[in-house]
């Protein structure tokens, strides 16, 4: 049995990449990241960027008082989690508990437009009543 709490120190932030959640490009980032903000409220960190979408710093304890402490972000090659420390059994299987949190959660409403903005394409994703849904616009990058 795990516990997990959203930290907010900014200092925490530098946790190197540990492994991908499992979340599909598309509806499925938005459910994850609708069900983020069910359990945690808003990340610690957020812009418009999609290459840099939002971080959370999440510490993940269990019975016996071990502690974890990751990063959820979405970065250029999506939703993955950082960890900054040593990656041993005991640390997957914190991180996968909180993975399985995440993905039973009911997501919250949402709807966040991000952009990457090396190509000109426009993403804007959220959740309405537990619906999900993701719509790119592709920028004219490539067609100039």
């Amino acid at each position: 049995m795990y516990k997990y709490l959203a930290l907010n120190d900014q200092n925490l932030l530098g946790g190197s990449f540990f492994t991908y959640p499992g979340v599909e490009y598309g509806k499925e980032s938005a459910k994850f990241r609708g069900s983020l903000i069910t359990l945690f409220a808003e990340p610690i960190y957020k812009t418009d960027n999609a290459s840099n979408a939002y971080t959370y710093v999440i510490q993940v304890k269990d019975n016996n008082q071990n502690s974890w402490i990751f990063t959820i972000y979405e970065g250029p090659s999506g939703t993955a989690i950082g960890y900054n420390g040593k990656g041993d059994k005991e640390t997957e299987r914190a991180a996968e508990a909180l993975i399985n949190e995440i993905k039973m959660t009911i997501p919250s409403d949402f709807e966040e437009v991000v952009f990457y903005h090396d190509f000109g394409n426009k993403i804007t994703y959220g959740c309405s009543n537990g619906v999900c849904y993701f719509n790119e616009e592709l920028g004219d990058t490539y067609f100039n």
